[in-house]
C-alpha cells in the first residue's frame, strides 16, 4: 500500500480526517508509558539493544464512538527525551501526528510504510474491538523513517478492508 506522507502535514489527526472523509467522527483514547524497555522484536523493528528505554502508548481509535482500532506504538525514549514531544498525547504537540511531533525537535520524516496483513482477533482484541473472537481483523506493521527516527506500530482493525489502512499520526516506526 502507498500513500503519500504529506496528508499527515496538513494539520490535526490524519486518523480524524480519514473519519472524515468517510462521513464519520473520528476520535481515540491513548495512554503512554515511558521508559518501558523494548522487547527483543520490538528493539529489532527500531535498531536499538534489546531492553533499550522506549514510550510505549496504546491507543484505542472510534468512529462515531465504537471502536474501530487498536494501535500500540513504540518510540526509543533516547530520540524524545527531554522534549516537548517526549509523550505523543501531551504537552502542546499532542495528536498532531507523527510527521508534524518529529519536525518540532528537528527530524524530518521521510518515508512511510505500511504492510497490512489478515489475522484473525485474539480474546483481547476481540473484546476490546467488539467482535467476536476468531473475527478477521488487519493487522497493519508501520514504518516510519526519517533522519535518526525509527519507532514501531501495530494496529488492528476490526473488519478486514484493503482499502483503509490508517498508520497512527502518533507514532514513529521502523
Amino acid at each position: 500500500m502507498v500513500r503519500s506522507i504529506y496528508r499527515e502535514q496538513a494539520g490535526g489527526s490524519p486518523f480524524a480526517a480519514d473519519m472524515a472523509a468517510l462521513g464519520r467522527r473520528g476520535t481515540w483514547e491513548s495512554r503512554s508509558e515511558a521508559k518501558v524497555p523494548a522487547p527483543a522484536d520490538i528493539a529489532a523493528r527500531l535498531g536499538i539493544t534489546e531492553g533499550d528505554l522506549c514510550v510505549r502508548t496504546a491507543y484505542e481509535f472510534l468512529a462515531d464512538g465504537k471502536p474501530v482500532q487498536l494501535s500500540t506504538s513504540w518510540e526509543p525514549y533516547a530520540l524524545t527525551a527531554g522534549t516537548l514531544v517526549v509523550l505523543p498525547e501531551a504537552g502542546p504537540h499532542a495528536g498532531i501526528g507523527v510527521v508534524r511531533r518529529m519536525a518540532e525537535i528537528g527530524v524530518t520524516v521521510t518515508r512511510a510504510v505500511e504492510r497490512p496483513e489478515p489475522h484473525q482477533a485474539s480474546p483481547e482484541e476481540a473484546t476490546l474491538l467488539g467482535v467476536q473472537k476468531g473475527t478477521l481483523v488487519q493487522s497493519v506493521s508501520c514504518a516510519a523513517v526519517g533522519g535518526r527516527v525509527r519507532a514501531a506500530v501495530r494496529a488492528c482493525r476490526a473488519g478486514y478492508d484493503p482499502n483503509f489502512v490508517h498508520c497512527p499520526s502518533e507514532t514513529t516506526s521502523t
